[in-house]
């Protein structure tokens, strides 16, 4: 082999560019005694600082349902030809897929049709939740499983549904868990002042803000009407959402004067970059919106509640055109899922009931509540199934064993 490994990572998404970002570090330190890489990805800020070079920022397309992607499509479709460009140009010794299964599923299939760079896909999508619902019709496994050959899997769910399928699995655990554990914690006061905030996650997207703050804003000034002495700390996810969250709480507070005054942003800073964990850590509970930021509190031991809402298009398609009803997801909080229970109480579209998520709030604040000390427990449960950290250095050796044996193949 001559010259350094070539590795080229596709992210999407704040979360994606965390996790892209841990993996080039683990990917540098691994390959410390042989030199240098040549590290490509598709992700943020985050990513560029760890030290991969950024051909392409994906982390504000974000977006959930059928109808809001399509405006990220002519961008989308711009980044994956550039991708395939550079694939042909600089012939990449691996190609890392991580997450983002909108835009990395529909680009393995374009770069497998030309070229037989081994395609390692960290954090591949939880197709064991989507596969047999709708009859099927929205099953996008064998896309997966075919056109990549390894899987890096995190829990033993998705684990063993990916090789009943036939993929080549390796479980090499979740990123979050090092993530978590390796980000410093704000000073806080006692656990009476804990117990007396809240923070607020509606949104990492600009359609999520949207769909969610009208709710979470209203059983927040339902709980400050119960109790007068909460505040409320509301995290921002990224920068692109900086002047709408400023908006959305200004807003709040003019609606609910019961809010003046007690909602404040929490912004990244170069001691704490994750802000909903900064915020959180301040907190003694959470509302949340859905997705991995559920997992992320629960690793914190943040007790929490998961709202979760679509738009109208959306939800209209899938119940007629593929057949779907909210029955056919029991478990959306992804440590629901993993540990197959109901730990984290769920409020999901025309079940979202502010009066409900504000009185469930107030009880998980109360710092002796059952319902306080069962989640933290199935916490407990749910780091010890995640195989605990180390999961971007398992990753890493994986990855770079399979650019080192496609280089030598060159």
């Amino acid at each position: 082999m001559s010259g350094p490994l070539r590795i080229l990572i596709s992210a999407g998404e704040v979360s994606g560019d965390l996790y892209a970002a841990q993996l080039v570090e683990a990917l540098n330190r691994e390959a410390e005694a042989e030199g240098p890489l040549d590290l490509k990805a598709v992700a943020g800020e985050q990513t560029r600082r760890a030290g991969a070079a950024i051909i392409g920022d994906t982390t504000s397309r974000a977006a959930l349902g059928f109808v809001a992607p399509l405006r990220f499509l002519a961008p989308a479709l711009a980044t994956a030809s550039r991708i395939l460009r550079l694939i042909r140009r600089w012939q990449p010794h691996v190609v890392v897929l991580l997450d983002y299964p909108g835009f990395n599923i529909p680009l393995s299939g374009m770069i497998r049709r030309f070229s037989s760079v081994p395609l390692i896909y960290y954090l591949p999508p939880e197709e064991c939740i989507w596969s047999l619902k709708g009859a099927g019709r929205v099953n996008r496994t064998p896309l997966v499983v075919n056109n990549c050959d390894c899987l890096l899997t995190t829990h033993e769910v998705d684990t063993a549904f990916y090789s009943a399928a036939g993929a080549t699995v390796e479980r090499v655990g979740h990123p979050l868990v090092d993530l978590v554990d390796q980000h410093p914690r704000p000073y806080h006061d006692t656990g009476v002042k804990r117990s007396a905030t809240l923070a607020l996650l509606p949104a990492s997207r600009h359609q999520e803000l949207g769909l969610l703050w009208p709710c979470l804003s209203q059983t927040a000034a339902l709980m400050a009407r119960a109790r007068p002495e909460l505040e409320f700390l509301v995290p921002l996810a990224t920068r692109h959402l900086r002047p709408a969250m400023a908006r959305a709480c200004e807003t709040a507070q003019l609606q609910y004067p019961e809010l003046a005054g007690r909602l404040r942003l929490v912004e990244p800073t170069p001691d704490h970059p994750n802000a909903a964990l900064a915020a959180a850590w301040q907190a003694g509970a959470a509302l949340s919106k859905s997705g991995s930021v559920t997992l992320e509190l629960a690793l914190a031991d943040v007790p929490h509640l998961m709202a979760l809402r679509i738009d109208r298009v959306t939800e209209w398609l899938g119940r007629h055109m593929l057949r779907l009803s909210e029955g056919d997801f029991p478990h959306m909080a992804l440590p629901n899922f993993i540990l197959g229970r109901d730990l984290v109480p769920e409020f999901k579209q025309h079940a979202i009931d502010p009066a409900r998520m504000a009185a469930t709030a107030l009880e998980l604040l109360d710092l002796d509540s059952p319902a306080r000390t069962a989640q933290l427990a199935g916490f407990a449960d749910l780091r010890a199934s995640l195989g605990g950290a180390g999961a971007a250095r398992r990753a890493a050796r994986i990855i770079l064993e399979s650019a080192r044996r496609h280089a030598a193949a060159m």
